[in-house]
């Protein structure tokens, strides 16, 4: 049976920009099956604001930000499908849950594709979280915002999914050679332009681009462990050659592999008191 795998990859430029970096993989509505996303809280103390380089992972994520006073406020990022620049305030504490591609959700506002590239306040995007209570979300420990959270969304935000996209979704991640989206329809007895048509409706882009997001995802974090060359990274991935995994990075980011891997290992070596 193929499974899903969540996402372990962490943004670089966010983990060695920020002053403590915390990552927690746990289960979406807090019952034990197969549903783990990323909860991620990080704190930048730079001396002006932060402007970082976010890559597309695949996944979109509801974002909370607290200010010292402990105000509080809520966006949505959307699937990303390029590299974006995203302001962090000096000082306030984030709170991120990333969500994966194969959750979907019915109480949003508006079609998928409205959300894609765009960051919105979650009140924009969905109305499910009305009864959310602030005031204790902006006080609470990183464990008490995760289990509140766990708590909140099983009651009212909740998602489900399609099999036919879990089905695409899984065969890129679990096949070393991940079969195109034509032989996947043959194997489904459906037309690919039915397959399209699936992600388009419910995800907001193209299957093509999705598979290409995970498969970014996956080199990138070979690409951030230090034990790994890029030459371990371009076998691991299956990229034909070096020339291969350079276009294929340049379609998503404005940098090489091996820029990326130098930049990401020379902001790592910065003190948080200097950056």
């Amino acid at each position: 049976m193929l499974t899903i795998t969540s996402t372990q990859f962490k943004q670089p430029f966010l983990v060695s920009n920020m002053d403590y970096f915390l990552s927690k993989n746990e289960f979406w509505n807090g019952e034990n099956n197969t549903d783990i996303v990323a909860f991620e809280q990080f704190k930048t103390t730079h001396s002006q604001h932060c402007f970082l380089e976010i890559f597309p992972d695949g996944t979109s994520a509801v974002c909370f930000e607290i200010t010292p006073e402990n105000e509080i406020s809520a966006c949505f990022f959307g699937r990303m499908t390029e590299t974006k620049i995203t302001f962090y305030e000096n000082g306030n504490t984030y709170f991120a849950v990333k969500i994966p591609a194969h959750f979907l959700f019915k109480q949003i506002n508006g079609r998928p594709n409205t959300f894609v590239d765009r960051v919105s306040r979650l009140a924009t995007y969905t109305d499910a979280f009305n009864q959310f209570d602030w005031p204790y979300f902006a006080v609470a420990s990183f464990e008490q915002r995760i289990t509140y959270f766990q708590a909140y969304v099983s009651e009212h935000f909740i998602y489900h999914e399609n099999d036919l996209i879990n089905y695409v979704l899984a065969n890129q991640q679990n096949n070393e050679k991940s079969p195109t989206i034509k032989q996947l329809s043959k194997e489904l007895g459906v037309s690919d332009r039915y397959i399209r048509s699936i992600f388009h409706r419910l995800i907001g882009i193209s299957p093509k681009k999705m598979t290409q997001e995970i498969r970014l995802q996956f080199a990138l974090s070979q690409l951030m462990d230090e034990t790994n060359s890029i030459t371990d990274m371009l076998q691991q991935t299956n990229f034909y050659d070096h020339p291969h995994l350079n276009k294929f990075f340049s379609s998503f980011t404005a940098y090489s592999p091996k820029a990326l891997k130098r930049q990401a290992s020379l902001a790592k070596q910065v003190p948080a008191s200097h950056r």
